[in-house]
């Protein structure tokens, strides 16, 4: 018996050893992913992976490259794929997403299937071909590669056009101009004289109420996946011009942004494609280089803030079961039009029925929104222009360009274009309901073509330098505090290096807070308590900068979340909430109101006593301002850090190894920046926690090429290229040419011919 026990010992011992062996070589084993391509391809594809695992996918033509793109995109980023898929699609249930079903019923409601359906019958053979060889590409990795997926379905071209109309109506959805600060049809005429920029306000019947909700609450609902703003494509880019630059080479930087909540899209990847080299930027599940360097030029594109939709209210009868709606030529019957799935969406002459993905039963009624979707263009310019071979090339390529508005940075060694096209929405309503004839006539959007050249090209998603007359009655608004930002930080250079860029795409400086600082300050010194006097000596020595570990960045904020509060709170309790939330495109308005400090929203209502100024709101606005940090972090103000409350937990951890996904817990990261710094990090004004932030930026010339990500180029942890996200870091130089064995490959075609 004696002898036993060591045996059992060392058997239990060897058992051990093994099971640790069988599960690091299931679950951490690091996977290899270069390759050979020769199946469904008409010549052998090559892809290699450059340091930190970025693509280098070599191809005869365009349609082997994208097949290989799509076989990258799987490889690294298919459980995000699958998510974008499952929404955009509206199977959420059927694919075990159930929490996420009312986005399906929305993207059911306004007929984006029926859309990609209708896109693809009008799409030319070979751009249809080219989406298949993408969806095919993925197919490859997941069924004939071992890259595994919960979801059995293939790919086809409907789920890529799907992706592309999903992610660009989130954009537009999350970013409508009538849902921004919409108030009560008695308290409207007050707030839009107040305003100078009247596109932002807009008023409802107080009998709809219930459906503003609805349409908020879906809005909310996209928002806590994409942002705030939405994270398809948004950023900007500066063409530098060769006299500016140390090196006498122009040069194109550029910064793109990302919700939080999803692992970052955007997705590195070169191409060799015959004697073609693009150094570009993808977005997992959609075949289209959004940016990128050519052997002739460089280029970004971004997703315009845009009036691209409206909504409206028709009343209903029902005759014979059978419901009508009272449409601009008396009542007509709803169309039921089926998807590719024979899912049934309901259409008005004006547009889809929203109101079928509401909680709210609405009573004899129905609620329409007419917007702007991509057309066939819209997929044709965004598949040609990485392939374009000059700058007119580029301007013929985006004037087909048909969908929601977008913006192109383009630059060769001597000149720099800014080309904006697209479709928008002319109609001005100050009601967030437009009429039946209104909505009618903004179904039919009128193109947008604009070509602009300039010495120095400054443009994106929140604004357009110059912008023309036309481009301000469709835009949003133009983010002139962010714009600031740019121009300080530009300004300090008269010649420019490579870290002087990295400076600027990294600056967290905010150079309109002095504005704020001069009243401030006064304000503060007025004030005989201690609190007001430790304030005012960190604003004293403040350099403006929203660095996560300062103090100053904190206080300021926090007056000026508690300022909104005590302004509005009275006359617009209803709409605080709102004027917080989107406190970037508030804030030139307040700011305003508070230099001027004559606005009726200084004086409280309901003090009938007695008439407030701006003053005496602020002394109110301050004391509360420092209630919730003695609570939640300590009565120490020295304590109370900006990256304390300016932070946002981040759970991307996307490993097929439950054992992985079990022991990694979530990371809290402290963000400096903040909505207006060149350095994004977006937070709601409420709760500061960030929404929103910079995961890419990167600079390119003729010879260099640099770029800097928070993400990994996988969010598989079991891959050997997969690193935590970060808040930033340090740039890198992916540079093709400077790596001459891989920029020197032969043609694979001749390869195998040897």
């Amino acid at each position: 018996m004696t002898r036993k026990i060591p045996l059992i010992i060392a058997g239990g011992f060897v058992a051990v050893i093994l099971l640790a062996i069988g599960i690091y070589r299931f679950y951490f084993l690091p996977v290899s992913y270069q390759d050979t391509i020769t199946e469904g391809v008409a010549f052998p594809v090559a892809i290699y992976r450059l340091d930190k695992g970025y693509p280098l996918i070599v191809a005869e033509n365009r349609d082997d490259a994208v097949f290989a793109l799509g076989i990258v995109h799987a490889q690294d980023r298919l459980a995000q794929m699958e998510f974008l898929r499952s929404l955009a699609t509206a199977t959420s249930i059927q694919d075990g997403l159930s929490q996420y079903e009312r986005i399906g019923r929305l993207v059911k409601a306004v007929g984006l299937p029926f859309q990609a359906k209708a896109l693809l019958s009008e799409l030319s053979p070979q751009y249809v071909q080219t989406l298949q060889k993408y969806a095919d590409g993925i197919n490859t990795c997941t069924f004939k590669m071992g890259h595994s997926s919960k979801n059995k379905r293939r790919w086809n071209v409907e789920d890529i056009v799907c992706i592309s109309l999903f992610l660009e109506f989130c954009n537009a959805f999350v970013t409508n101009n009538e849902l921004f600060f919409p108030v009560e049809d008695t308290d409207f005429p007050l707030l839009y004289r107040e305003l100078t920029n009247k596109k932002i306000v807009h008023s409802y019947r107080k009998q709809d109420y219930p459906v503003i909700k609805e349409i908020q609450q879906l809005q909310m609902l996209v928002a806590s996946i994409f942002g705030i703003y939405g994270s398809y494509t948004r950023g900007f880019a500066v063409a530098i011009p060769s006299r500016i630059m140390y090196t006498d080479a122009s040069a194109l930087c550029s910064s793109y942004e990302h919700s939080v909540s999803l692992y970052p899209l955007i997705y590195p990847v070169n191409f060799q494609v015959g004697g073609k080299v693009i150094e570009g930027y993808t977005w997992a599940g959609l075949p289209y280089v959004v940016a990128g360097k050519t052997n002739t030029l460089r280029y970004a594109s971004f997703s315009l803030f845009a009036d691209s939709q409206v909504f409206c209210k028709y009343q209903i009868q029902t005759r014979n079961n059978i419901p009508f709606y009272n449409s601009a030529m008396g009542y007509k019957e709803l169309q039921c039009q089926p998807d590719c799935l024979h899912r049934v969406s309901r259409f008005t002459d004006s547009g889809p029925v929203i109101s079928d993905a509401f909680e709210y039963n609405l009573k004899d009624a129905i609620v329409a929104i007419s917007y702007i979707s991509p057309a066939k263009g819209y997929v044709e310019s965004m598949i040609d222009v990485a392939f374009a071979n000059s700058i007119q090339d580029v301007i013929q390529i985006v004037q087909k360009y048909k969908g929601q508005p977008r913006v192109f940075v383009v630059q060769d060694d001597t000149r720099s274009y800014q080309i904006i096209a697209g479709s928008a929405m002319l109609v001005d309503n100050e009601a967030v309901m437009v009429s039946p004839e209104m909505a009618l006539l903004a179904k039919n959007a009128p193109a947008i073509f604009e070509v602009r050249q300039a010495d120095m090209c400054i443009a994106g998603s929140e604004f357009v330098e110059n912008p023309s007359p036309a481009l301000q009655r469709v835009g949003v608004f133009n983010n002139t505090g962010r714009l600031s930002s740019l121009y300080h930080e530009l300004s300090q250079y008269n010649e420019m290096q490579y870290n002087d860029i990295e400076k600027i795409l990294y600056s967290v400086t905010y150079p309109d807070a002095r504005e704020y600082l001069v009243i401030i300050n006064n304000l503060l010194n007025k004030m005989p308590i201690t609190s007001a006097k430790l304030a005012n000596f960190y604003f004293r020595d403040w350099d403006l900068t929203m660095k996560s570990n300062e103090v100053a960045p904190t206080l300021f904020n926090a007056i000026i979340a508690e300022m909104i509060q005590e302004t509005f709170g009275d006359e617009l309790p209803y709409a605080v909430e709102n004027i917080l939330t989107h406190f970037t495109i508030f804030e030139p308005e307040f700011q305003r109101l508070f230099k001027e400090d004559k606005s009726a929203y200084f004086d409280d209502i309901l003090t009938l006593e007695k008439t407030e100024s701006r003053d005496i709101i602020f002394d109110r606005a301050f004391l509360h301002s420092l209630k919730p940090f003695n609570y939640t972090i300590g009565p120490y103000i020295d304590e109370w850090k900006w990256g304390k409350v300016h932070s946002a937990t981040i759970h991307h951890l996307d490993s097929p190894s439950l054992v992985k996904n079990v022991m990694v817990k979530k990371k809290t990261i402290a963000f400096d920046g903040c909505d207006t710094t060149i350095y994004r990090s977006l937070s709601r004004q409420k709760s500061f926690s960030v929404d929103t932030v910079t995961t890419c930026c990167f600079y390119m010339d003729k010879m260099v090429h640099r770029a800097s990500l928070s993400a990994s180029i996988t969010g598989n942890s079991a891959s050997h290229y997969y690193n935590e996200f970060i808040a930033k870091d340090s740039f890198k130089d992916i540079n093709l040419s400077k790596r001459n064995e891989l920029f020197l490959i032969k043609p694979v075609k001749e390869t195998q011919k040897q």
